[in-house]
């Protein structure tokens, strides 16, 4: 019996089951398959069982997302699983590509193997190092992609983290206030700094999308893949909201990423990447400013502080990572 959807979600359980029966053309939905969903953020997201065989589906509002952009997206999630880095692709369906639901909007239908795994809970120096040299492979690999296959053209550039975070900003409550002055601090930085040559990047690498699995540690999430700053995955990475208590930890994991890309960080980007710092680290807390525990916006928020003191002052993010400590 196919479950039914929480009746927050706009689309039906029946349009959800025919989507699925027109994606997955080559699994039957029948008596035997279910559906639960996993996510709602920017689309939908499903854990489909089907012929004892789990797979993710992915369902993004095709107002959202260019053709182009969804095709070459995919076709980096399959390069990068071929690296065993993220999940496989299992099969996409041109019918579900514009598949109509009950009602507008359309929507664009991914469809990738599921990976059992945990969700990376203990950080300490060893498990986050073994996060930056993921971290790493994939950079190098999303490279190799675009090098290998000349589909770099067809990707958007990531969204401004700066814009992402004013909109979490301004519905913050009491922390808005706070949160907008350091915006503004922040942009007077960074809206200065000279354009620097774009690289594909996994788009939104924080830690809630790595797993740790029995074969070793992926990267699950990829349809952010796009065009952003240099090694931006990595300052994502590090802008954990409790930062300062694991600093140790987050300098070995910086130090495992160079070492992965072989490169020691640029210069010319070091404001770039402490620029995006300083907005995930805005976003997070505003994200959350009314469920936190207590102590941790305000640890949040002086962390903030420093953070954007830092941007201000030209500290790299190697040396902000060594900063960290209270």
């Amino acid at each position: 019996m196919i479950t039914r959807a929480n009746q927050s979600t706009r689309w039906s359980a029946r349009a959800i089951s025919r989507l699925i029966a027109e994606t997955l053309d080559c699994y039957a939905i029948d008596g035997s398959a279910r559906w639960d969903i996993l996510g709602r953020d920017r689309g939908l997201t499903l854990l489909v069982e089907a012929d004892s065989s789990p797979l993710v589906v992915k369902l993004v509002d095709a107002e959202r997302v260019k053709f182009a952009n969804f095709e070459a997206t995919t076709e980096a999630q399959a390069w990068l699983a071929d690296e065993a880095l993220s999940p496989g692709v299992r099969t996409t369906s041109e019918r579900a590509r514009v598949a109509t639901l009950d009602g507008p909007p359309k929507a664009l239908a991914s469809v990738q193997e599921f990976r059992r795994g945990s969700t990376i809970e203990t950080l300490d120096p060893v498990t986050l190092s073994a996060v930056g040299r993921l971290a790493g492979r994939i950079g190098e690999a999303l490279n190799s992609f675009v090098s290998s296959t000349g589909r770099g053209d067809a990707f958007n550039r990531s969204e401004d983290r700066l814009d992402e975070a004013e909109q979490r900003a301004r519905s913050a409550g009491e922390f808005s206030d706070f949160a907008l002055r350091m915006l503004g601090r922040i942009r007077a930085v960074v809206d200065r700094l000279p354009r620097v040559e774009l690289e594909l990047v996994h788009g939104d690498l924080h830690l809630g999308n790595v797993l740790r699995t029995n074969d070793g540690y992926i990267a699950v999430d990829l349809d952010d893949v796009s065009w952003g700053i240099p090694h931006s995955d990595l300052a994502t990475l590090c802008a954990l909201p409790d930062a300062t208590l694991h600093a140790p930890a987050i300098h070995k994991m910086t130090s495992a990423y160079w070492t992965e890309r072989s490169a020691l960080e640029p210069p010319k980007l070091s404001r770039h990447l402490l620029g995006v710092v300083c907005a995930r680290l805005l976003w997070t807390a505003a994200h959350d400013a009314h469920g936190h525990e207590p102590g941790l916006l305000a640890r949040q928020s002086m962390l903030i502080v420093r953070s954007v003191e830092a941007l201000e002052q030209g500290v790299t993010l190697t040396e902000w990572t060594r900063q960290l400590s209270p």
